[in-house]
């Protein structure tokens, strides 16, 4: 299986395995491989995999194969070929409106795919959304896709509550930062995080962080501090930077301290400001999504369990899926562990026991074409492409189209 997959470049690589760009010579098709050392599969691993691969879906990384060679667990995803959204967002230091808003409803659209399917993501940041560019269409412009499933949890149903404390700091809801093992709504969780990336879109900045004040107090301290701010609603908005009326609602309306008085998912689709410039078809691609039969060729659940349990020494393995029906081994809980932030700076996070991929290189979206009228923090030679957002329909030919790797293709 492995020869069938052509190395091209290294993205990353880490502690316990590495990512590559890959060739699959039998269809030409250019892919991302994530190769991780036999034996070190955990619970957390079975979990990704378990929920990504019921998520089908044009704004989310497809799940392609997960096979076993001699020495490694091989998971091979599709590509995405522009970086990140952080990438981005840091080149630009802040988008306009215009932009974020383009990027934010496919977040959405992709989150709500997520919560119908009953799997809160619990680490949604610009780091783990991707955007992919196909060239060869009349604009060529950028198409967010969801990644990163590692924290993810099934829920099931909406309003179902998890206990554990995961995330990254800067992104986490305040229920889960002040948890203790107590229940929470994953998926209200996951509409803060999503207004936090909002934020981060249009100010180019955290919400809740202070300038230098807290960098010589402990990390008990920051989160504390972080908390308050999050519970007086105490974020900074720039007069420098010109946003809507419209859009500050919204973005007030996701970060409310109290998960009930949180905006939910439903409400933030139906808001004004989420409506506009929507391409027609949108909410029907999602209901034909989730109505969209399994592939025939689609790798089943009970295939990849298999694979996992021949790859990992028995029982470090738990795998507790209520669509198999399957346990087997012992859990293996989560250790605290560090991430490096935007800036550099450590964020506390509750992880796997594991070293982070460290990316070696990225492609930054190219752009051609006209300025944007205000750009801010652009670099020269890299404009990114002025063009009418409203007259971009991304989703009228992705009805029933399921996972949607051409979701770009309906590009006028």
């Amino acid at each position: 299986m492995a020869a069938r997959f052509q190395k091209v470049k290294l993205l990353g690589q880490g502690g316990f395995g590495t990512v590559h760009v890959v060739i699959d010579i039998e269809t030409n098709r250019v892919l991302a491989m994530k190769t991780l050392k036999k034996g070190y599969p955990s619970k957390y691993v079975a979990d990704e995999l378990d929920n990504h691969q019921l998520l089908r879906h044009p704004h989310i990384v497809y799940c392609e194969e997960v096979f076993i060679d001699d020495t490694s667990l091989c998971i091979v995803m599709e590509y995405a070929n522009c970086g990140s959204l952080l990438d981005l967002v840091k080149l630009r230091r802040g988008l306009e409106e215009i932009y974020a808003r383009w990027f934010f409803q496919q977040l959405i659209l992709a989150l709500h795919f997520c919560h119908n399917r009953g799997i809160a993501h619990r680490d949604i940041k610009p780091e783990n959304l991707l955007l992919h560019i196909y060239e060869d269409l009349k604009y060529p412009v950028p198409i967010l896709k969801m990644c990163d499933f590692g924290l993810s949890k099934a829920v099931v149903l909406p309003g179902a509550s998890a206990k554990s404390c995961v995330g990254t700091v800067r992104y986490m809801a305040p229920e889960v930062l002040k948890n203790n093992e107590m229940d929470y709504d994953a998926m209200m969780a996951d509409v803060w995080s999503c207004g936090v990336v909002l934020y981060v879109m249009l100010y180019g900045r955290y919400p809740f962080d202070s300038k230098g004040a807290d960098r010589v107090i402990s990390k008990e301290q920051k989160v504390r501090r972080m908390l308050d701010r999050m519970k007086r609603e105490a974020y900074v908005l720039n007069p420098d930077v010109s946003v809507t009326d419209e859009c500050m609602n919204l973005l007030r309306g996701m970060l409310k301290p109290a998960p009930d008085q949180r905006l939910t998912i439903e409400k933030i689709m139906a808001h004004p400001w989420f409506k506009k410039d929507l391409p027609k078809g949108a909410h029907e691609m999602n209901t034909d999504c989730l109505n969209e039969p399994v592939p025939p060729k689609h790798q089943k659940l009970v295939e990849i369990i298999r694979l996992l349990r021949m790859g990992c020494p028995v029982g470090r393995l738990l795998i507790t899926n209520l669509r198999v029906g399957t346990t087997f081994g012992e859990e293996v809980p989560p250790e605290e562990g560090t991430l490096l932030g935007a800036a550099g700076r450590e964020e506390e996070v509750r992880k796997p026991p594991e070293q982070p991929i460290k990316v070696l290189s990225t492609q930054a979206p190219s752009r051609t074409g006209r300025r944007a009228s205000r750009q801010r923090g652009s670099q020269p030679g890299r404009p990114m492409t002025c063009m009418p957002f409203s007259s971009i329909n991304w989703c009228e030919s992705m009805r029933g189209a399921g996972r949607g790797r051409s979701i770009a293709f309906s590009v006028l």
